[in-house]
């Protein structure tokens, strides 16, 4: 009917309109970063480098080391005869870490954004829970999985390294939307949307 087919319209419209909204801010926040200053500090460690709050490296005569991308996606440079990721130096550099915490996570997910807003340190636990949905997952959700058994779908979700079942339901939407709740209250700032 006409009316399904403009409900449908409107649907379409709106996610259109979010998607670009979401896209402009992300615009607009690498704008805000081009326009900043480039800072330059030693690299600790290798007093011999520099790097920049843009992600350039420079060695003190003024070459610049190749850049390039590891096969899980994220870029490295060789130093000295060594492999460094570039988002580890970039945070060890810029980002206080009080808490000691040991690895940097992207807080966008996309491993090649290196944008100090981009990047927060986290512990091993906060930086799986900004993980992206498994390649295998079948359910378009993550945390959420087809019991075979039961003939439902389930939801769990994983804190602390501890499995947590949240229940059976009969659509996965529902499932997923159990998951979400529990994973927005769980992980906080490290909840990734799915």
């Amino acid at each position: 009917s006409d009316e399904d087919y403009l409900s449908i319209l409107v649907k379409i419209a709106m996610s259109s309109i979010e998607d670009l909204t979401k896209r402009v801010e992300a615009l607009e926040l690498e704008l805000k970063e081009l326009k900043e200053e480039e800072r330059w500090k030693p690299i600790e460690g290798l007093w011999d480098y520099q790097i920049s709050s843009k992600g350039r490296i420079v060695k003190y005569d003024g070459t610049a080391p190749k850049i390039g991308v590891t096969a899980g996606g994220y870029r490295r440079v060789f130093l000295a005869g060594k492999d460094y990721k570039l988002h580890r130096l970039l945070a060890q550099a810029f980002i206080p870490n009080p808490e000691n915490k040991p690895e940097v996570d992207h807080i966008d997910g996309d491993r090649k954004n290196n944008a100090l807003s981009n990047l927060r340190w986290a512990t091993r636990s906060e930086n799986q829970r900004n993980r992206k949905k498994q390649r295998n997952n079948t359910s378009d959700y993550t945390g959420v999985s087809f019991h075979k058994r039961d003939g439902k779908w389930q939801a769990q979700i994983k804190v602390d390294g501890k499995r947590k079942h949240l229940g059976y339901f009969h659509t996965k939407e529902e499932a997923a939307a159990v998951y979400e709740e529990a994973a927005r209250k769980e992980f906080g700032e490290f909840f990734r949307e799915t």
